[in-house]
């Protein structure tokens, strides 16, 4: 069973009885301290051991991952506002859409690290990228296809998060939404990608070869260099 308590030091602490642990075991996880305590300990005792470890856990605190921060910032299409706000209650924020700036509104003591508050907020923008996504998606394809002299294919808009591009058999193309928070870069390599499929439909050397020439014609860099941005800027977006 989990108990929470705050520490002068710490702050929020989360600590866990282990009927079968014999020591205090305490480490960083989603922005706090968690302690595996002995089922036998008393609340003084956890005290006491909280306070002895509390300068070795403060000088080893990770810094915090996160997603987003306090003012401006760039995601993909979409320029982010941030703002505290003494208006907006702890478990809400306020979001107001003009075109692709969002503006949320957050409480005042809201912690922008927070796992949740990071899920609450990108599924935010998930949702404006669903709305925008169809006609801005099919017009990125649609031009990239005309420059690289292909017939423009079929074109579906998808939810996916780690597959954000997919070419079916019968030469359809499907796009995340995702691809709107993403680099323009990454996004155009990975119509680049779905476009050679049309030709090549398999992983094969054949493909790689013309991945690679779309891209450079396109984008100025390689297939691999493009390849990579793409996994450092889904893994920095789902973090």
């Amino acid at each position: 069973m989990s108990y929470y308590v705050k520490h002068p030091k710490l702050g929020p602490v989360k600590y866990t009885y282990r009927r079968n642990s014999r020591s205090f075991r305490a480490y960083w996880a989603d922005g706090i301290v968690n302690v595996s305590v002995p089922a036998f300990a008393s609340p003084a005792q956890i005290t006491a051991a909280l306070d002895g470890m509390a300068d070795r856990l403060l000088a080893g605190k990770p810094a915090p991952k996160t997603l987003f921060v306090e003012g401006e910032q760039q995601m993909g299409i979409f320029t982010i506002v941030i703002e505290r706000s003494k208006e907006c209650p702890s478990d809400r924020f306020i979001l107001t859409a003009d075109d692709r700036r969002l503006h949320f509104k957050v409480a005042m003591d809201v912690d922008l690290s927070h796992h949740n508050i990071i899920d609450t907020l990108r599924d935010a923008i998930y949702q404006v990228a669903q709305n925008l996504g169809g006609a801005f998606l099919g017009e990125c394809l649609k031009t990239t296809a005309t420059a690289l002299g292909i017939a423009v294919p079929q074109f579906r808009l998808s939810r996916g998060v780690k597959v954000v591009g997919r070419c079916s058999s019968k030469g359809v193309i499907s796009l995340s939404r995702v691809l709107l928070l993403l680099p323009d870069e990454v996004r155009e390599y990975v119509i680049c990608h779905e476009l050679a499929h049309l030709k090549s439909f398999d992983h094969s050397p054949e493909f790689h070869r013309l991945c690679d020439s779309y891209c450079r014609r396109r984008i100025g860099k390689s297939e691999r260099t493009l390849e990579a941005a793409l996994r450092t800027s889904l893994q920095q977006l789902t973090t």
